[in-house]
């Protein structure tokens, strides 16, 4: 595997994760009916990964998974 510069790994450190989600777990739904606290653009997503559910909340490239009450930013871990 090639090695990335400090530019590309910050530039994928910046990838909105509502984008990318869907692309890294077996099945991954927006919740329409969820209204942010926060003036946040903030999505709450279903997610299911590995035969494990989550409930995450995402804004830009940040997540929050509410059952566990952790969060991070710039990459998911599930």
């Amino acid at each position: 595997m090639a090695k990335v510069n400090k530019t590309e790994l910050e530039q994928l450190r910046g990838i909105d994760a509502a984008a990318i989600l869907p692309r890294l777990v077996d099945y991954a739904k927006a919740d329409p009916s969820f209204v942010p606290i926060s003036g946040e653009p903030t999505t709450r997503w279903h997610v299911t990964a590995q035969g494990r559910n989550f409930e995450l909340l995402l804004t830009g490239p940040k997540f929050y998974d509410t059952r566990q009450k952790r969060g991070g930013g710039a990459q998911l871990i599930l």
